[in-house]
């Protein structure tokens, strides 16, 4: 008897090499995530976008106003 039957002998290498990659890409995933996630938890503030102040409709820019009139 020469092994168990169902059981399949080693894989290739391209096949190896393919579980390793794809390891390490699900490692790398989860580091990076891990280390956005600690950055973002270390500001302690929370970060909130506002609209700079607009000039009011016709106001036209400074330089601008200058040569139209």
């Amino acid at each position: 008897m020469r092994g168990l039957r169902g059981v399949r002998g080693p894989q290739s290498i391209r096949w190896r090499l393919t579980l390793v990659y794809s390891g390490l890409f699900v490692v790398a995933g989860a580091v990076l995530l891990a280390l956005t996630y600690a950055l973002m938890s270390e500001r302690g503030e929370q970060v909130s976008v506002t609209r700079p102040d607009v000039p009011p409709a016709g106001a036209g820019a400074p330089a601008v106003q200058g040569y139209v009139r």
